[in-house]
């Protein structure tokens, strides 16, 4: 039995990936107290990842914290390049089903997109 799958390419890609950077954040990189949450982003990409906005959302998608992302090298000598980022939280916020969500206005052109995004749950 086989399947056949045929794809047509919509749109090319302005870079290749060898060109294009990729900011991340996953679980283990997130540490919560009290009213900071701080969280370390890589750069998993071929070239520096630009600055970039990282957020925290509520369930409703309203942000109750916000912080600026600076440059993050890329690891071209396949070394780890990250930078620890420190969120302001009001003290009276519940954290239970928000969300931190990286580059949220997505203006950075990158390799994907799947690890902008955790669950505090």
């Amino acid at each position: 039995q086989y399947t056949i799958i045929s794809l047509e390419l919509k749109e090319p890609s302005q870079a290749g990936y060898w060109q294009l950077p990729d900011p991340g954040i996953g679980r283990d990189d997130v540490k919560v107290l009290k009213n900071e949450i701080t969280v370390r982003v890589h750069n998993l990409g071929a070239v520096n990842s630009p600055e970039t906005e990282i957020v925290v959302e509520d369930l409703q998608g309203k942000r109750i914290g916000s912080a600026i992302v600076p440059p993050v090298e890329a690891p071209s000598d396949l070394i780890p390049r990250h930078t620890d980022v420190i969120i302001k939280i009001p003290e009276d916020v519940s954290l239970g089903s928000a969300r931190i969500v990286l580059d949220p206005d997505k203006k950075i052109n990158q390799i994907t997109r799947r690890n902008d995004v955790i669950s505090l749950e």
